[in-house]
């Protein structure tokens, strides 16, 4: 698969990385449309998790997941045939939505 120059960078980044994780500031020293980059990856098969570190400061960590054009994780797993739920098993689970009714309030979307 052809990956534009910034996509190639973004993802040699990632595979130098030690524990395969970027901040969004070092991804915008590669390329300050960073977050299109990922997009684009994202549509060519490469699988990204956001984690937000200090969103009040605006930092977030991206990690790679799986690269389609080795079948590998970041650190040399293989993640061809692992379930997703196994992948971010070292981040906790989400606590569930808390359904509640908007009686009197204003819904701000």
């Amino acid at each position: 698969m052809k990956l534009s120059r910034q996509e190639q960078m973004i993802v040699d980044a990632f595979h130098r990385a030690a524990p395969g994780n970027l901040t969004n500031r070092e991804l915008n020293t590669i390329c300050f449309r960073y977050g299109a980059r990922l997009w684009d990856l994202s549509r060519k098969g490469f699988r990204f998790e956001t984690l937000a570190v200090d969103a009040a400061a605006g930092l977030y960590t991206y990690r790679l997941l799986s690269d389609p054009a080795d079948g590998q994780g970041p650190r040399g797993e293989s993640t061809a045939s692992t379930p997703p739920t196994q992948l971010l098993a070292s981040t906790p689970p989400a606590a569930p939505a808390l359904r509640q009714p908007i009686i009197g309030q204003q819904r701000l979307c």
